[in-house]
């Protein structure tokens, strides 16, 4: 078996996409050397016999990006199932597979961009999570005995949070974004059990949510073309979703700017796989790719649910 990993030039995904690689091997008592290539590549890649595991149906990777559809356990599982010594195949199925030691998620690695923060910035974002968690907004003022514990001053530690693109700060102080939450209506509202309504930035931020504060919920939200509603909920490990067909479009523009201004209002829930096709045939803007109900769900626990972890 054959295992590449593709990335560009300091790719701050580099990392967790190789840890992937390394605790799926490991789950599956793999003993295959992963060969790194660094160039100019769609970055990362994950190539298991040449065979693109995140989109095994489109060929060899082209293109010099940031990838939208990082590598996630379950795909690199499949693949070196699919690819394995006779015994992968024979063998148990995991009940949980090994999961990276920094998360990667879409569309820029948030999980992994917050761990990589001082612990008293990572601190202050992690109560700012919590406050859209237990009241469904945040302000500054409500930083401040945080920061004070810390010993750290506040506007300091919101610039920081800025500059990494994890909250953005109005100027009366309300925290307008703090990924995946949103202080601002959006057409994603989770419904967290025992706590308050809150909007998410997209529709893989509305499905990190539950997954992030470990909580059963329902997102509420709707095809974008259409207005015809699209209801999940979440108990335990089970999800359900009305309509059963529905999936997720993850897009992005070539605008530059924060996630919100280039990739959130481009990560939508459709009805069915063909509504979402329409949306990207007509919507030549965008460049984007469908993903299932589980991608989804996977994509949105690698991307946020560390977040609120100490």
């Amino acid at each position: 078996m054959h295992i590449e990993l593709l990335t560009s030039p300091g790719c701050p995904n580099a990392a967790a996409a190789k840890q992937t690689i390394t605790d799926c091997l490991t789950t599956l008592d793999i003993d295959v050397p992963i060969i790194e290539r660094i160039g100019r590549y769609p970055s990362p890649t994950v190539l298991v016999d040449g065979v693109d595991v995140m989109r095994p149906e489109a060929g060899a990777p082209i293109g010099d990006a940031c990838r939208l559809d990082l590598p996630t356990p379950q795909r690199v599982l499949d693949a070196l199932r699919a690819h394995g010594p006779d015994h992968v195949h024979s063998g148990s199925t995991p009940t949980k597979p090994a999961m990276p030691d920094q998360s990667a998620g879409v569309p820029q690695s948030v999980a992994a961009t917050a761990q990589q923060l001082p612990p008293a910035i990572r601190e202050v974002h992690r109560a700012v999570l919590r406050g859209f968690r237990d009241h469904g907004q945040a302000h500054r003022d409500d930083l401040r005995p945080t920061a004070a514990t810390l010993e750290i001053d506040l506007d300091s530690a919101l610039h920081q949070l800025a500059g990494a693109d994890l909250v953005h700060t109005a100027p009366d102080g309300q925290i307008e974004i703090a990924y995946p939450f949103s202080g601002l209506p959006t057409s994603h509202t989770v419904h967290l059990a025992d706590h308050p309504p809150v909007p998410a930035m997209c529709a893989i931020d509305a499905l990190g949510i539950p997954l992030m504060t470990g909580t059963d919920g329902v997102i509420d939200s709707a095809d974008p073309d259409t207005g015809a509603p699209i209801h999940i909920q979440r108990r335990g490990d089970e999800w359900t979703w009305r309509p059963a067909s529905a999936v997720v479009v993850v897009g992005h523009t070539d605008c530059c700017g924060t996630l919100a201004d280039t990739v959130c209002r481009s990560i939508t829930f459709h009805t069915d796989p063909q509504h979402a096709q329409s949306h990207l045939d007509n919507h030549p803007e965008l460049q984007g790719f469908i993903v299932g109900q589980n991608d989804a769900i996977a994509l949105a626990d690698y991307a946020f649910g560390p977040l609120l972890d100490s």
